[in-house]
């Protein structure tokens, strides 16, 4: 069994193949990466939700409650009752989600329907970007919220917002109002922290 320090570094070196191969053996592994979504560093969070994915992934093929129970433990999380938010939970289910659709397909559309809650806004209009590209009748109970969400004054709530409605092909002419806000946001694209500004996520100017 590996140690949490080690489980941290390997996130924090997005050393990944440890991880999933002590995953087909050991699903207690999942317990440390889901104590790292809850991290002050920003990019440790980040890869412990991408990891959880896939880690998920390969436990789902042999034990797909046991991933069911990750789910539901995330989604209590943010919950008044749990006594405390998980703020990555949102980004974290769709991860799951998105790895394997067709096993958790009830949970994509909840992943995304935290936008009434100021502190997982921000994750769940990534997660609906993330899963609406897959999927995008995830989202579709929640597309007027998200359209109300591109005249926000917060650049990281515009940005998520418009890349939500480019992946399901959704508010053309109000993203088109977007296309000259050089705004930067910080994203998390191909496992590291980024900058894109707000009219690229919203599908100008790459």
């Amino acid at each position: 069994m590996l140690s949490k320090a080690e489980v941290k570094d390997m996130l924090q070196q997005r050393n990944f193949e440890p991880l999933l191969k002590m995953a087909g053996k050991d699903k207690r592994i999942v317990r440390y990466i889901v104590r790292c979504l809850y991290s002050a560093d920003e990019l440790l969070r980040k890869r412990a939700i991408e990891a959880l994915g896939l880690v998920c992934s390969i436990i789902a093929e042999r034990d797909e409650w046991a991933v069911r129970n990750i789910l539901r433990q995330l989604l209590w999380s943010v919950t008044e009752e749990s006594g405390g938010i998980g703020w990555s939970a949102p980004e974290a289910m769709a991860e799951i989600v998105r790895h394997c659709p067709g096993k958790f397909h009830d949970y994509g559309s909840i992943a995304v329907s935290f936008l009434d809650e100021e502190l997982l806004r921000r994750g769940g209009l990534w997660a609906a970007g993330t899963l609406g590209k897959i999927c995008p009748e995830f989202v579709e109970h929640v597309l007027p919220d998200i359209m109300i969400l591109l005249d926000s004054p917060d650049a990281t709530l515009r940005g998520y917002a418009a890349r939500a409605l480019l992946a399901v092909n959704a508010g053309e002419e109000k993203r088109e109002l977007l296309k000259n806000d050089k705004t930067p946001v910080q994203v998390y694209e191909d496992s590291e922290l980024k900058y894109r500004t707000v009219s690229e996520l919203a599908g100008f100017n790459k």
